[in-house]
């Protein structure tokens, strides 16, 4: 199962981005869900079960729409 396949199992985003670089770095997924639950234990589940060293951050739909231009302007929109 791909990196992408398991952040969708793990947090169910409402959306989802990919970034090669900006505001949080290179390579970085930006998930975004209605509402901060368990994030920490959920980055650490999937961190253990993914064999990729991968970045993600993890932004509710309010925290979102400071970053929604940027993202849109320099991201890969994946859901």
């Amino acid at each position: 199962m791909s990196a992408v396949d398991r952040i969708v199992e793990f947090f169910n985003p409402v959306k989802l981005y990919f970034l090669t670089s900006g505001p949080f770095g290179e390579n970085t997924y930006v998930v975004i869900i209605p509402k901060q639950e368990n994030v920490a234990e959920r980055i650490r589940v999937l961190s253990e079960e993914i064999n990729e060293d991968i970045s993600i951050v993890v932004l509710t739909q309010e925290e979102f729409s400071d970053f929604e231009n940027t993202l849109e302007r320099m991201g890969e929109k994946i859901i």
